[in-house]
């Protein structure tokens, strides 16, 4: 962290009573953001030392207490944070009574990190691949078969929404003085990746189901030099540029038909259109000659490159996200920047908010953001209570287009169009943000200064607002104004060359995850902003990237002294484990997942299918593997479930994806599941919130909504001081709409 960083938790003490993963993350950003941790461990030692490679390196910056009940005591009674639960290994018993603690320390802020949401019924171990499967994640990768996704998309997905939320939480402490405990969970972190692609509705109009499909192969291409090289459609005229390129010969109508995603491909290996052809005309280049030629025209690609290799690029220096420690270990870093812009001249009055209210009640966000990754920041705090207000241009945000994405990220907002270029829109623009809280955007580094809505210009209206700027690159460095897309950055931070299994070409994830965990960091954002602003009477900046994003996602990555790369293992040929004791097996009519994690579980496994396994646990291999498939294709599921149980070992029935999650009754009284009748689609369903209070009350009501272009734009003019004149003047000169 550089010296002009703000620490907006300085002098705050958090207890860490966490384990694996998930807990690792929320407390290390905890420390990477000022905050004081104190750590206690089991008492028989902690297992995930052993499992993660990076493991200690997530400790750094702790004090490491040996645990006794009158230490944990101590810790409690001065702590505002306590961060509990995580990853679950067999033999080692470390939930606590967290209702207990709260009722002792009522102000105390307490994270729960668990592995199903709390209504979810049956209990059972906080595993990474048993959440998947829980979930039904597992089956979202293929039509024909399920698959694991290598990135522990519970686990992040779990630690940024309980990170964001465990802020809320302190954020309406420190107005109220009563804390709460917010419980999230590896299920629900895992669901909402799938916020764009699980969409059931009534009726579905032409271009509704515009989301990548099942099994599609990604824009990547083999060059002549055994490289890969992964390109993104997301600019104007992409495929025709793209062809004109490489001097490949076609229809311009097939061109602006592929342009324009409207092919109707039902192959997925030629989603994007004539993938064979291009492949011919890649693989004459060297990939990296056809890579400058790409950048050179302004077409969003990069080399797809193995995790790591990212680390050393000049843009990744100058984001400063990646930091060696004292033995010469390298390792991620915090993936926002905030800085303070300086103090106010009076306390700011705040919102009137009791101990049941909403957290983020009275907060206003302004937002510009388009596509996904922008507008998906302020979404999650809506879920919190917070006021969105989405700014758009008059024809709209481009992604309404895609109606799955927009879904995902616009739900519950008040939209308002404008004519930001004219002056009088300006005007417009600026008497909204003099009234905010926050305002963010995801424009290229540069554009919201020719907008008059760069942090500089907005401090200068308003010194209070928090201002967060989301980029492809970073805000500053030979990338940043490169243009950028999802896929382009599962490619640079080696996501694609793990997402398909060991042997296989990269692959992609279709739900977007750098799209989504760079919305999920934007909420972090303006959460840090807010409080830098609350607890040391200041306006803020906050700054990420789609590249931070995709390097960050990759934190169990670490980088000896000596220059080798360890702790992100791959998933198998067939994408169905990372270990054949922690591994998806086929039953006669159905899938499970087993998660013998220690060398006794993995004996009891072999023994409940009838198995005799010289090796232990750690020299299992392709024998041991084969083995146990053969076994377990013998068994219905019912079988299966009930000797593996009987045994002691951790397993769980995966679960038919999208139909088994808005069908859960249990999904939809946690709020992971909304329900809403919407003018064109009718009655629909789809993904809510990740994150519970115990004692706030978080909005239900309106969240699923979808407002039409400049739907509020009346509204929202007179809430901000528009008299009706003023008002009709600009809708009749076409400044609002």
């Amino acid at each position: 962290m550089k010296e002009s960083e703000a620490k907006p938790l300085k002098g705050i003490h958090v207890l860490d009573l966490g384990l694996g993963l998930p807990a690792s993350i929320v407390t290390k950003l905890l420390v990477e953001y000022g905050a004081t941790v104190v750590r206690l461990e089991p008492e028989h030692g902690d297992p995930f030392y052993e499992i993660h490679p990076a493991y200690r390196i997530w400790q750094q910056g702790k004090t490491i207490a040996s645990y006794s009940p009158s230490v944990l005591k101590t810790e409690l009674s001065r702590a505002d944070i306590c961060v509990a639960g995580g990853e679950d290994f067999p033999g080692v018993n470390w939930r606590h009574d967290l209702a207990s603690f709260r009722a002792e320390y009522p102000a105390l802020v307490i994270l729960n990190l668990r592995a199903g949401p709390e209504s979810g019924g049956d209990d059972f171990p906080a595993v990474e691949l048993l959440a998947q499967a829980k979930s039904g994640l597992v089956f979202e990768h293929y039509s024909d078969r399920p698959a694991v996704t290598a990135l522990p998309i519970g686990s992040y997905g779990a630690a940024f929404h309980g990170f964001a939320a465990l802020l809320a939480a302190l954020w309406a402490r420190n107005l109220t003085g009563i804390g709460d405990i917010v419980t999230t969970s590896l299920v629900q972190g895992a669901i909402r990746w799938c916020d764009s692609i699980w969409f059931d509705a009534e009726n579905t109009p032409p271009g509704f189901n515009g989301v990548f499909p099942k099994g599609i192969v990604p824009l990547r291409f083999r060059c002549a030099d055994g490289k890969y090289i992964n390109f993104a459609p997301g600019v104007d005229n992409f495929f025709p540029r793209l062809y004109a390129l490489l001097g490949i010969e076609a229809d311009p109508e097939d061109l602006a038909a592929a342009d324009k995603n409207k092919l109707n491909n039902t192959d997925p290996s030629n989603y994007f259109g004539d993938m064979a052809t291009i492949s011919r005309y890649a693989e004459k280049w060297r990939r990296d000659d056809l890579l400058a030629a790409v950048q050179a025209n302004d077409l969003p690609g990069e080399a797809v490159l193995l995790p790591g290799e990212c680390w050393d690029d000049p843009q990744t220096i100058e984001n400063g996200v990646i930091e060696s420690n004292e033995d010469g270990w390298s390792h991620t870093a915090r993936p926002v920047v905030v800085r303070s812009t300086g103090t106010l001249a009076a306390p700011l009055k705040v919102a009137d908010v009791s101990a049941a209210d909403a957290p983020l009640k009275g907060v206003r966000i302004i937002d510009f953001g388009s596509f996904a990754a922008g507008p998906h920041a302020s979404v999650i705090l809506g879920d919190l209570g917070a006021d969105v207000i989405k700014v758009e241009r008059l024809d709209g945000d481009p992604m309404r287009r895609g109606f799955h994405h927009f879904a995902a990220s616009n739900r519950g907002k008040r939209s308002i169009a404008i004519d930001g270029k004219h002056p009088d829109g300006l005007t417009v623009i600026q008497r909204l943000c003099a009234r905010a809280d926050a305002v963010h955007h995801n424009f290229r580094p540069g554009v919201s200064k020719k907008l008059g809505i760069d942090a500089a210009t907005l401090k200068a209206i308003n010194p209070a607002i928090v201002v967060l700027e989301s980029s492809a690159y970073g805000e500053r460095g030979p990338k940043s104004m490169m243009p950028g897309f999802d896929s382009v950055f599962q490619g640079i931070c080696g996501h694609q060359s793990v997402a398909s299994g060991k042997g296989n070409p990269p692959g992609l994830y279709r739900f977007a995850p750098i799209d989504y965990g760079t919305g999920m960091l934007g909420a972090v954002g303006l959460m840090l902003g807010l409080t830098q602003r609350q607890r040391f009477n200041s306006g803020a900046e906050a700054h990420e990237s789609l590249l931070n994003t995709g390097i960050y996602m990759i934190s169990e990555l670490v980088r000896q002294a000596d220059g080798r790369f360890i702790g992100v293992p791959q998933t198998s040929a067939d994408q169905l484990g990372v270990h054949p004791a922690e591994s998806l097996y086929q039953t006669q009519d159905g899938w499970i997942a087993v998660a013998a994690r220690s060398e006794a579980m993995a004996k009891q496994f072999a023994a409940a299918v009838h198995l005799r396994l010289e090796n232990p646990r750690s020299a299992w291999g392709d024998t041991e593997y084969t083995a146990l498939k053969a076994r377990l294709r013998e068994l219905s599921t019912t079988q299966a479930l009930d000797a593996l149980r009987a045994a002691g070992v951790w397993v769980a029935e995966c679960q038919p994806g999208i139909t088994a999650v808005l069908d859960d009754p249990a999904m939809e009284a946690c709020g992971l599941v909304l329900r809403s009748q919407l003018k064109t689609i009718g009655h629909a369903r789809q993904v809510g919130r990740a994150v519970n209070f115990a004692s706030r009350k978080l909005p239900v009501e309106g969240r699923s909504y979808l407002p039409d272009i400049g739907e509020h734009t009346r509204e929202i003019l007179a809430d901000h001081g528009f008299s009706s004149a003023e008002i009709n003047d600009l809708v009749e000169r076409g400044i609002v709409k």
